[in-house]
């Protein structure tokens, strides 16, 4: 077992204990947060004392994606990822928390119980997310203003994620505690950042050998030591597996650049799995990643950039929530089922909360979800169609410009508003494509979330003409509006 002593302990504690110590303890099992206190005769364990088990050393991360098809992804922000252990929170009436602190929305985050699970997701106008990820995504300009320990606080509620709120609700516990250091600028990340693999030598599902022995090495990562290793895949039944490599390493350590990973006896994956690297580095980012896609060729979609409906939870019918499906392609992508414009307000209508608004609601505010973020600049234009205002989009390091405008919606009885982004060559010479068009109805807003249903159109696949043709993809996001 290792043992780091991390500080003085930030914690109230009984005055009977003359002083205390917050360690990180790290086995071959894991590594988690505790707490020793002394007396005045002798040292005792006193345990962190919280109901649930928060991101306090993993509050900045960055990581980079690899697919088995396309463009890696390197994003930067904050994790939420919050653990209730045995629903130990959950069986003393909890059912939300709300996260506040420097560079996160005005608001804070909402996030809500997933019990069965014991685990949190964040609350939007869609409801709960059930991802195994909660990341919040922010522009460089707010992560650049955050100042080293900074603050941040969790409040648990009883109250559901629907229902608390910040001003009106009262937490039954309180934990506060600091980031020692911001996350990371989009500008200040780049590929050479990451560890890079060497065995397996590529990313083809049968180079990872499950069901055996898997042998792993890369060449180090400047920034950060990578801490432990772990392998996930589902198999033709859905059942989740994975095993992990705890290296008992530190930030200051000499880095370690192989383990192995054990999966004898165990069924193989079914086209898909996952092989992530995790680390800490000097500054104590605590979440920073390094996550290989494995594939195979029998696969037909790939994991990507572009939001991939699960067709599960999808209505089939032109009604609210249904979404066209999407395909990654060697040119970028394309709907399953290319829909018209048509369709798509057939679709906001059903949902029958979408909403107007206003130049003044959009000019000035940036907007993010997952690894995407949308800049509306406030520029002098006059945000019509034919004086269109300026802006930019961010995901990871990639980056392009776009003009956006609002118009009202023509379609019969309806008064609601639409978004409109557009770019091409003309407006930004990097466009990867020769133009795009995403029209977004505003269809609920919950705090600082905002849902919209969109109408995305690319020269890949669609025509010039948004009236004409079903050739174009509809989708639902939630936004989160930032500081």
């Amino acid at each position: 077992m290792r043992v780091t002593i991390e500080g003085p302990i930030d914690i109230d504690i009984a005055t009977s204990y003359e002083k205390g110590y917050k360690v990180r303890m790290t086995d071959i099992e894991g590594s988690w947060t505790d707490y020793f206190v002394f007396d005045g005769d002798s040292w005792l364990w006193y345990g962190n004392q919280r109901w649930l088990e928060i991101p306090e050393e993993h509050l900045s991360f960055a990581h980079m994606q690899i697919y088995f098809q396309g463009d890696p992804l390197i994003e930067t922000g904050f994790c939420l990822d919050t653990d209730d252990d045995y629903n130990y929170a959950y069986d003393r009436g909890v059912r939300s928390l709300i996260y506040t602190g420097p560079g996160l929305p005005a608001g804070g985050v909402v996030m809500g119980h997933l019990y069965p699970r014991n685990d949190f997701g964040i609350y939007g106008p869609n409801g709960l997310s059930v991802q195994n990820v909660n990341y919040i995504f922010t522009d460089d300009t707010v992560l650049g203003s955050i100042v080293d320990n900074s603050e941040y606080t969790v409040r648990l509620y009883e109250e559901t994620a629907a229902v608390v709120s910040l001003d009106k609700s009262t937490p039954v516990q309180t934990y506060t505690f600091t980031n020692p250091k911001r996350p990371y600028l989009n500008s200040e990340l780049s590929a050479s950042m990451f560890p890079t693999l060497i065995t397996p030598k590529d990313q083809n599902l049968a180079s990872l050998n499950i069901g055996g022995e898997i042998p792993v090495a890369w060449n180090p990562s400047p920034a950060f030591v990578v801490d432990h290793v772990k392998l996930w895949w589902s198999d033709v039944n859905g059942t989740d597996y994975e095993t992990k490599s705890y290296l008992l390493t530190t930030a200051t350590s000499e880095p370690t650049t192989s383990t192995t990973l054990d999966t004898k006896d165990l069924p193989p994956a079914n086209g898909r799995a996952y092989l992530f690297m995790w680390g800490e580095d000097k500054n104590g980012r605590g979440h920073l990643s390094t996550n290989w896609h494995f594939g195979d060729d029998t696969a037909t979609t790939y994991p990507g950039t572009t939001p991939t409906p699960d067709p599960g939870f999808t209505p089939t019918e032109l009604v609210c929530g249904y979404e066209s499906g999407w395909v990654d392609t060697a040119a970028g992508g394309e709907p399953i089922t290319p829909n018209s414009f048509a369709d798509y307000e057939t679709v906001v209508t059903d949902c029958g909360t979408a909403l107007p608004f206003t130049v003044a609601n959009v000019a000035g505010s940036t907007f993010a979800s997952d690894s995407e973020m949308n800049t509306f600049n406030n520029s002098a234009n006059d945000g019509t169609a034919n004086d269109p205002k300026t802006g930019v989009y961010q995901e990871g390091s990639e980056t392009f410009n776009f003009t956006w405008y609002i118009e009202d919606a023509t379609c019969t009885n309806c008064t609601h508003s639409y978004l409109v982004i557009y770019s091409d060559k003309t407006v930004d010479p990097n466009l990867p494509i020769d133009w795009l068009r995403e029209t977004y109805a505003l269809t609920g807003e919950v705090g600082s979330s905002y849902s919209f249903v969109i109408y995305n159109e690319q020269s890949n696949f669609s025509d010039t003409y948004r009236s004409t043709g079903a050739d174009g993809e509809i989708w639902s996001i939630t936004r989160v509006k930032q500081q």
